[in-house]
């Protein structure tokens, strides 16, 4: 194996990872933080609750993507890109929702 792919895996997989997953940590710690401020009783139900999800979500993608047999990271990219922009829908809808109910 030459140092082309290598670096090839660097710059298509290795970096878009690290923004994916920086951005979200920073998305999810602010939105998890909005969202313990309003329950203040059950707040460690809560956080559990959302540790499990988060874990069960990673655990559900990764088993639909090793499940497609195939050798590249075509398909947990495919994973990834989706699950972003469900979530992109979900906070745009809920955003717009919110704005609705103010006024």
């Amino acid at each position: 194996m030459g140092l082309a792919p290598r670096i090839f895996i660097i710059y298509v997989v290795i970096i878009p990872m690290y923004f994916v997953i920086a951005g979200t940590q920073l998305a999810f710690s602010n939105a998890f933080s909005a969202g313990m401020a309003k329950i203040t009783i059950a707040a460690g139900f809560a956080s559990a609750l959302f540790a499990s999800i988060q874990m069960g979500g990673s655990a559900i993608a990764n088993t639909i993507a090793s499940a497609l047999h195939v050798r590249n990271q075509i398909p947990l990219a495919v994973i990834l890109v989706v699950l972003c922009l469900v979530f992109f829908v979900i906070a745009y809808f809920g955003i717009q929702r919110k704005e609705v109910a103010e006024h």
